[in-house]
């Protein structure tokens, strides 16, 4: 092994060729040790975005592109003032319309809105929301 090093002390292309291919026990222990530690990122197929009391027209916009990127979007509007809840209602409702989804009335003035590729399986509470349905 003499011969891989030259004279000045530093290796020679053969030495650092050779250490390309070995490798200390120091470094193979923090290389152990690293992989160890590593855990996979869950990865989810959906997302859900609550939106709670909405008073600006700027959060019903936020909905709106959370729907455009595939999200499900829950929108409360109770504490919403009349006039501002029936245009945003609106609004949203052409956005859902334009995205093929789906907008349904959960409670009071919160809405579930979900983009095309997400079922909503609705069952009637009454006889009346039965015959609205159909």
């Amino acid at each position: 092994m003499e011969e891989l090093e030259l004279e000045s002390g530093r290796p020679g292309p053969i030495a650092r060729l050779f250490g390309m291919f070995t490798r200390d026990e120091e470094e193979g222990e923090v290389m152990s040790s690293s992989t160890r530690d590593y855990q996979p990122r869950m990865v989810y197929k959906s997302q859900v975005s609550l939106r709670r009391q909405i008073m600006h027209f700027e959060e019903a916009y936020a909905a709106a592109q959370g729907l455009k990127r595939g999200e499900l979007q829950v929108v409360n509007l109770v504490g919403t003032e009349p006039g501002l809840r029936q245009k945003i209602v609106d609004f949203l409702s052409g956005v859902v319309f334009s995205q093929d989804g789906t907008m349904e009335e959960v409670g009071d003035n919160i809405y579930l809105l979900v983009p095309s590729d997400v079922f909503v399986d609705t069952t009637p509470v009454n006889t009346r929301t039965a015959t609205f349905r159909n």
